[in-house]
Parts: C-alpha cells; sequence; structure tokens
C-alpha cells in the first residue's frame, strides 16, 4: 500500500483546520489519539482519524504547515473532496 504525505496549507490557517475537520467527519472519519507538544519556538498538533476504508495522520507543525499522512488513495480522496 503506497502512502502519502500532502501538505495541505499554513498552520496557522484556522479557516483551513476548519474545513479540512468538516471535510473529515463528512468523509466519515472519527477521532482518535490525539496530543499537542511544544519544543522551543516549534508546536505541533498530532490527530489520527479513522473509518471504515483506513486511518490517517494529521499534524500542524510550526515553520512546516498542516499535513496529512496515510494511503495514497484516502489522502487523494480527501485532497479531492476539499478543492
Amino acid at each position: 500500500m503506497d502512502r502519502e504525505t500532502w501538505n495541505v496549507g499554513p498552520e496557522h490557517d484556522d479557516d483551513l483546520l476548519r474545513r479540512l475537520g468538516d471535510a473529515l467527519r463528512d468523509l466519515g472519519y472519527q477521532l482518535g489519539d490525539a496530543w499537542d507538544a511544544t519544543a522551543g519556538s516549534q508546536d505541533i498538533s498530532h490527530w489520527d482519524v479513522a473509518s471504515p476504508r483506513g486511518g490517517l495522520s494529521i499534524e500542524s507543525e510550526t515553520y512546516i504547515g498542516t499535513t496529512v499522512t496515510g494511503p495514497s488513495s484516502l489522502v487523494a480522496e480527501l485532497r479531492n473532496y476539499l478543492r
């Protein structure tokens, strides 16, 4: 199974995070594990979400942005849904 990481956009874009959350719910994902951490000037938030089709990991990290990682087919489905 091919895995992919998609950089969705900047980590400080609250509208993007809201739209991403709405899309994940619309596509049937449920929140699993979630955590936040700070190291110096870096903040990171991590969420694991799951659906019957599989799981995705979402991270929002200072200077990196918001990323979605998981099976390529699921990442593509989410990317197409958000467009």
